[in-house]
């Protein structure tokens, strides 16, 4: 295991390339409760800025949870090369159609249109 302190930059090239690489999450909220709520959730995008982005429902219990606790786990893990990412932070979730615009992509449309 790396325990190697990244500077800021180092820090989220090495993010992106973990979670771009693995994809697929386990999205916990609710973090004071035992079990945790978990969920996997696809990863759209990280950006530069290190946000990590993800499309869901809006009527989603995470959404609600978010609402109330904005603090949130994720694991990521890319069995393949032994590699895991473990990241807290703040959720937000965006309404703004511009912003769902821009973060579409054919994987989410594909999984919505299952859901219907």
């Amino acid at each position: 295991m790396s325990t190697k302190n990244l500077t800021h930059l180092e820090a989220i090239k090495k993010i992106q390339e973990l979670s771009e690489k693995a994809r697929i999450c386990m999205f916990c909220t609710e973090l004071e409760t035992t079990p945790l709520n978990s969920r996997p959730m696809t990863l759209q995008e990280t950006d530069d800025s290190g946000n990590l982005w993800f499309i869901s429902s809006a009527t989603s219990n995470k959404n609600f949870e978010i609402k109330d606790d904005r603090r949130v786990q994720l694991f990521f893990m890319n069995n393949g090369d032994s590699q895991y990412l473990s990241v807290f932070g703040q959720a937000s979730v965006y309404k703004d159609k511009a912003t769902i615009e821009e973060k579409w992509s054919p994987m989410a449309k594909a999984w919505f249109d299952g859901k219907r």
